[in-house]
C-alpha cells in the first residue's frame, strides 16, 4: 500500500513507520463514535462508512454503489 501512494514518504519511513509527530488515534471504533444513531439504522450507517473508509482505493465503494446502498434508500 505504501508503495503505491504518491505521497506515501511524506508521511512513512521506508519501513512502513509512521513519522509525523500526529498521534494516530487509538481504541476509538467507528461504532463507538456514532452516538446519534441506534439499532438497524445504526448497523446501517456503520456499513455504509465502512464501504467509504478503507484503506486500499481499490476496497472502496464506488459512488454509484454508495448511492444505491440500503442506509440511503430504506
Amino acid at each position: 500500500m505504501l508503495q503505491c501512494g504518491k505521497r506515501s514518504h511524506e508521511f512513512f519511513t521506508t519501513d512502513g513507520r509512521w513519522k509525523q509527530d500526529i498521534e494516530i488515534p487509538t481504541g476509538d471504533s467507528l461504532e463507538m463514535s456514532e452516538n446519534f444513531l441506534e439499532g438497524r439504522n445504526k448497523e446501517m450507517f456503520i456499513a455504509f462508512m465502512r464501504g467509504m473508509l478503507q484503506w486500499r482505493p481499490e476496497d472502496r465503494k464506488t459512488a454509484k454503489d454508495l448511492l444505491q446502498d440500503p442506509w440511503l434508500n430504506d
